[in-house]
C-alpha cells in the first residue's frame, strides 16, 4: 500500500501581487525623466523587448513610447484630432 502525500496547490497570482521590479535602462530613464513618464509606465516599458533585444538609445525608447501611445490611442478619436 502506498502513502499518498498532498501536493500543495498553486496560489493565483493577484493583481499588484509583489514581485522584483526590472532594472530601467539608462537610456530609457533618460527619455522617462525628458517627458516625465509615470513610475508604471516606465516598468512596463522596462520589460518590453523583442526576441530578448531592447533599444539602447533614447531615441529608440521615444520611438516605442510614442508607436505604443498611437497605436492605443487609433480609434479613440477622430483623424486628425488633437
Amino acid at each position: 500500500m502506498t502513502r499518498r502525500t498532498k501536493t500543495p496547490k498553486k496560489q493565483p497570482k493577484r493583481a499588484g501581487a509583489a514581485r522584483c521590479p526590472d532594472p530601467i535602462p539608462p537610456a530609457l530613464a533618460a527619455v522617462a525623466q525628458d517627458v516625465a513618464l509615470d513610475p508604471a509606465t516606465t516598468a512596463t516599458l522596462a520589460r518590453v523587448n523583442i526576441d530578448g533585444a531592447q533599444p539602447t538609445t533614447p531615441e529608440g525608447w521615444a520611438l516605442v513610447w510614442l508607436a505604443i501611445r498611437h497605436a492605443c490611442a487609433i480609434g479613440r478619436r477622430p483623424v486628425g484630432a488633437r
